[in-house]
C-alpha cells in the first residue's frame, strides 16, 4: 500500500500525487516537468543544458569533451534529484497554481486512491 496526497481545485479537477520516489521522474525527467506543468523547473534547466551544449560546440577540442561528460552526469543528478523529490515539486506547483490540498490516504495504486476519494467525497 502506499500513501497519496489528494489536491483539488475549485474547478472540481482532482490530482493525485504519491509520496516517495517518482519513476516517471526518473526515467522522463524533462518531459514529465513538461507534462506536470513545471514550466518554469524545465525552463531553467533547457537553458542550462542549451548553454552548455552551445559552449562545448564553440569551444571544440578537450573542452568539448569535458562538457559531454559534464553533460552526462548533469543529467543523471537530474534524472536523481528529480526521482527523490519530483512528487514535491509537483505538490509545490499545484498549490502555486490554485489546487487545495485535501487529505492523505492510503490506497494500492492511484486509481484507487482516485476512487477512494471520490467515494468519501460523494459521502459528505
Amino acid at each position: 500500500m502506499k500513501e497519496y496526497k489528494i489536491f483539488e481545485h475549485p474547478d472540481g479537477k482532482v490530482e493525485i500525487v504519491k509520496k516517495g520516489w517518482s519513476w516517471p521522474a526518473f526515467l522522463l525527467a524533462f518531459f514529465w516537468l513538461l507534462l506536470k506543468r513545471m514550466w518554469f523547473i524545465a525552463g531553467i534547466i533547457f537553458a542550462s543544458f542549451l548553454i552548455i551544449v552551445i559552449i562545448g560546440g564553440v569551444a571544440g577540442g578537450a573542452i568539448e569533451k569535458a562538457l559531454d561528460e559534464i553533460l552526462s552526469i548533469a543529467n543523471i543528478m537530474l534524472m536523481v534529484v528529480l526521482g527523490l523529490k519530483g512528487n514535491n515539486l509537483r505538490e509545490k506547483n499545484l498549490l502555486s497554481r490554485g489546487f487545495d490540498f485535501r487529505t492523505t490516504l492510503t490506497a494500492s495504486n492511484h486509481d484507487g486512491a482516485v476512487a477512494i476519494y471520490l467515494k468519501e467525497r460523494q459521502a459528505k
